[in-house]
């Protein structure tokens, strides 16, 4: 079996932003978890390489899960329609 390579810290997202030349900032607190939560499905997309570094920057940067920036893209796309 294959070991998963650890998360990306904090102090590695900050590091990536420097060397990008951005102004380092506080990521936002994790939101707060509704009460009761909806049982989940695993759901599995491909994505190009370049938009999956994006989203894990964003993810980094945000002090999030990309899952859960991926689950509100859905739901911001599914609501506009």
């Amino acid at each position: 079996m294959t070991a998963r390579k650890p998360l990306l810290s904090v102090d590695t997202a900050v590091a990536a932003a420097f060397i990008r030349g951005e102004q380092i900032t506080t990521p936002p607190a994790p939101k707060a978890s509704p009460a009761v939560e909806e049982a989940r499905v695993r759901f599995t997309v491909d994505l190009p390489k370049s938009l999956h570094k994006r989203l894990k920057l964003a993810a980094l940067e945000k002090g999030l899960p990309m899952t859960d920036l991926a689950r509100d893209a859905f739901e911001q796309w599914l609501q506009g329609q």
